[in-house]
């Protein structure tokens, strides 16, 4: 014969005397338990029979988080999406065959609230094992929710800022070996994101004519001292060289270097800009340097010279060195009628 469904009796929805009898004083201590652990657990809980009645619940605390009073699980169904219904009726049938299930509810729309929760169902078993209703543990991660989506939302700025501006940051753990990166910083290198990544896999991209003196300052910054260096990588994916610029703050902790928080910055656009134009003014030079007549170029009329050809040589008389140490020789071979108008310009 199927014993009676003792739980409804346990937990009465008005706290009065219980007009039946318990037959021990262990069943006294154990409906004491659990009524306390449903009564002054922190977070919301609900207790259920098997067949789905709520037979206690903190019926203000749950107005105030889901502004519903629910009485049986099928309520649930009126501010549910038929997804999140159907996965909880699974979950609470699972509970009722022996099993505890935690489910996540993410962006519950109700009542004007956007609602993020974590429920959990544990099951409540009889002396013969079998489960005679269930614990339900809600807990609201709303305001948890929200501040991840904030994180999120500025770490996806934060990556899209670097990736323009060619930056990656990265925070190296000293003791540790582990180095964590923004996703650009991985783009500039030029490999993947992994789990037990170390300073040592980076320094395998680096040129081998500038990897001892990168290497060197690195470890100076291991030992105190602030990390600031130029250097040449092959990027890991498309062998291409790029020019990078590395600096990085080391941070102290119980009197020792813990960690560097640092950036890296890809001068490889700059680089091959700076080498073209001193290509072009090299070669602008070359041809200047074989005609007659005198070119010269100044940083202002009375500034440093910048360049002079070899013609002025031969008009001024004078070796062109003189020309860059001397910014003010040429002024005073000018006739001093025209030194006034001259200098005018």
């Amino acid at each position: 014969m199927k014993k009676p469904n003792l739980l409804k009796q346990f937990f009465t929805k008005e706290e009065r005397p219980h007009t039946f009898a318990l037959a021990t004083a262990q069943d006294h201590r154990l409906f004491s338990y659990a009524m306390s652990f449903a009564k002054y657990h922190p977070d919301m809980m609900i207790v259920f029979s098997a067949d789905g009645e709520i037979i206690y619940v903190n019926q203000e605390a749950l107005y105030e988080l889901l502004q519903y009073r629910p009485s049986h699980a099928e309520d649930f169904k009126k501010i549910l999406t038929d997804v999140d219904y159907k996965r909880l009726k699974r979950a609470f049938n699972r509970t009722l065959r022996g099993k505890s299930v935690k489910i996540d509810i993410d962006r519950l729309q109700h009542q004007g609230q956007n609602l993020s929760l974590v429920l959990t169902f544990i099951p409540i078993k009889n002396d013969d094992n079998q489960a005679e209703g269930l614990y339900l543990i809600i807990e609201d991660m709303s305001t948890y929710s929200a501040m991840k989506h904030q994180l999120m939302l500025h770490e996806k700025h934060l990556n899209y800022a670097q990736h323009i501006a060619a930056v990656g940051s990265w925070e190296y753990f000293i003791q540790h070996d582990k180095l964590f990166c923004s996703d650009n910083f991985y783009h500039i290198f030029g490999f993947a994101r992994s789990d037990n990544d170390g300073i040592e896999h980076v320094f395998q991209f680096i040129h081998p004519d500038d990897y001892e003196r990168t290497y060197d300052a690195f470890n100076h910054a291991r030992k105190g001292t602030n990390f600031d260096s130029d250097f040449r990588i092959y990027h890991g994916k498309t062998n291409e060289l790029r020019f990078l610029q590395a600096a990085a703050e080391v941070i102290w902790k119980d009197d020792k270097p813990f960690k560097m928080i640092g950036v890296v910055k890809d001068e490889t656009a700059f680089k091959l800009l700076e080498k073209t134009l001193n290509d072009t003014l090299a070669n602008y030079h070359s041809i200047f340097d074989n005609l007659d007549a005198g070119i010269w170029m100044r940083d202002s009329i009375r500034g440093n010279m910048l360049f002079a050809s070899k013609g002025l040589e031969g008009i001024l008389g004078i070796p062109l060195a003189k020309l860059y140490d001397d910014s003010e020789v040429w002024i005073n071979m000018i006739h001093p009628a025209h030194r006034e108008e001259v200098l005018a310009y």
